[in-house]
């Protein structure tokens, strides 16, 4: 579809970058003098510190240039949409920079998707019809054995997105459960969700609260095998977060909903 895939494998000592257009394909090699795992991670402390991005913004302009040169600039992708597939990091790509003065993002030229890996950019998604356009979720409140905060605001902002749709849904406070979303939000086009959520890079699931209990990762399979949504928002935190698996990438909520059918998230 006139796009660019470029697929990123890592190890220790090592990195191979495959890059795949509709004219050729491409694999290089990056020794461990090329491929600086820590350079990564500072970039990443930059783009989520915003006080660290304004106060060092030569440093981090610099640093994406870097990356920009490493890890970009050898594949000569023509300009367009690029599908990144990374394996054991995770970086914007966005926010590279093709000089080092951070003025020429590579945002201005590409149009950057991401894929956990080759075998879910070719998983094929079929257009279920839907019943309604918009479906909402905003607990607010949770019970107390869940020892979480109250989203005092959730509802409102819900209510604010929903108003650009017509035939919606908003499912609030008490009616926020996990079987009311289980067995709800494939029936919609968009799903919006504003709640909290918790992961990390261990064998722990993630898991996605509702008003009465969690839905785990593994859960989600439990969704409508034919949903009609094309698009799930979580307003939640850690929802791209979990165990890192070398090859196959992130195993974060986010992944699960692309697993049950879902394109977008």
């Amino acid at each position: 579809n006139h796009q660019s895939f470029v697929h990123y494998f890592t190890n220790d000592t090592v990195a191979y970058i495959l890059s795949i257009t509709a004219g050729n394909a491409r694999i290089f090699k990056l020794d461990k003098n090329d491929f600086h795992r820590e350079e990564i991670n500072g970039f990443i402390n930059f783009c989520s510190n915003k006080d660290s991005l304004n106060s060092y913004y030569g440093a981090f302009a610099t640093l994406s240039n870097t990356l920009y040169k490493t890890l970009f600039q050898p594949l000569l992708l023509p300009k367009g949409g690029v599908i990144i597939c990374s394996d054991n990091f995770l970086l914007p790509f966005e926010a590279l920079c093709s000089n080092a003065s951070g003025k020429d993002f590579l945002i201005y030229n590409y149009t950057f998707s991401y894929a956990y890996s080759a075998t879910y950019l070719l998983k094929p998604f079929t257009n279920f019809p839907a019943k309604g356009n918009f479906i909402g979720f905003a607990p607010v409140s949770f019970q107390k054995y869940l020892n979480i905060p109250d989203l005092k605001n959730s509802a409102t902002a819900l209510a604010n997105s929903a108003d650009y749709y017509n035939n919606n849904l908003l499912v609030i406070k008490n009616d926020a459960t996990k079987n009311n979303f289980i067995q709800k939000i494939a029936g919609y086009t968009i799903v919006n969700v504003f709640s909290h959520a918790s992961a990390d890079s261990t064998e722990t699931e993630p898991r996605l609260y509702m008003q009465d209990s969690t839905i785990n990762l593994s859960e989600l399979q439990l969704l409508n095998t034919k949903p009609a949504t094309k698009l799930v928002v979580l307003s939640a935190c850690q929802t791209n977060v979990g165990k890192n698996a070398t090859g196959e990438g992130i195993y974060s909520l986010a992944r699960g909903f692309t697993a049950a059918g879902i394109p977008s998230i």
